[in-house]
């Protein structure tokens, strides 16, 4: 709904299930209920972002100010 463009994969029924082309929507069961979902956890955080990865970013990144003390005190330990 958002116009967010997210890269995802969904399962789709086999060849020997539907006879339809591999891009008929048709294939694809799960289609409308996995978008209704992803406009559901969209957040606008980051650009094309969902609640789950914008958290794990979140608490997987190293604050600014740590950050930069630690590759100093790398980079003091690698010069010598």
């Amino acid at each position: 709904k958002t116009g967010q463009i997210l890269t995802i994969t969904i399962p789709r029924l086999n060849n020997e299930q539907v006879s339809n082309p591999v891009d008929d929507p048709a294939r694809y069961p799960t289609l409308p209920r996995t978008l209704r979902l992803l406009d559901d956890i969209g957040t606008n955080l980051y650009e094309d972002a969902i609640i789950p990865i914008a958290l794990a970013h979140r608490y997987a990144s190293i604050p600014l100010k740590t950050g930069s003390q630690v590759l100093k005190i790398l980079a003091q330990d690698l010069i010598g």
